[in-house]
């Protein structure tokens, strides 16, 4: 699943764009169309953001965890993201929780250095069994939008 939304500075810049576009449009009527032009040019921009940000295809996640832990061990969930081309500032991931495994469920933020950025998770065996950790979410944020929210999903 791939999503973009708005971040709260896109918002807030249109919420602050209004109340002056309807002054514009209520005491020069004769410049009403330089509103909505704004708020289109705010639009335009946000839609760029969007359509130059890195795609999910020059994402590559790659996983270090050990294959087996004994209950109540305590062991590193490894991630690293890389990108292939261009590639954003910082890099937000987030893991899915498991009742097997004490820390999942975590989020963890880093930023990207050489097309890079890892992450490292501190989990605790919780019982006996496979736990299962089978989504893993990525994002990361443009200048004005939230960008290429992925649901990677095993």
């Amino acid at each position: 699943m791939n999503l973009a939304y708005p971040t709260r500075r896109l918002v807030l810049l249109l919420a602050a764009l209004l109340p002056g576009a309807l002054a514009v449009a209520v005491l020069a009527p004769a410049f009403w169309l330089a509103a909505p032009a704004l708020l289109l040019l705010v639009a335009l921009l946000a839609l760029c953001d969007w359509a130059w940000a890195p795609p999910q295809s020059a994402l590559a996640l790659s996983f270090n965890y050990p294959g087996a832990v004994g209950v109540g061990s305590a062991f590193n969930f490894g991630v690293t993201a890389r990108f292939d081309r261009v590639a954003p500032r910082r890099v937000e991931v987030a893991m899915a929780r498991d009742p097997l495994l004490d820390g999942s469920g975590a989020r963890a933020q880093a930023n990207v250095v050489d097309q890079a950025a890892g992450f490292g998770f501190d989990l605790r065996s919780a019982g006996r069994g496979a736990a299962l950790l089978d989504q893993l979410w990525v994002r990361w944020q443009g200048p004005l939008l939230r960008l290429r929210q992925l649901l990677l999903a095993t």
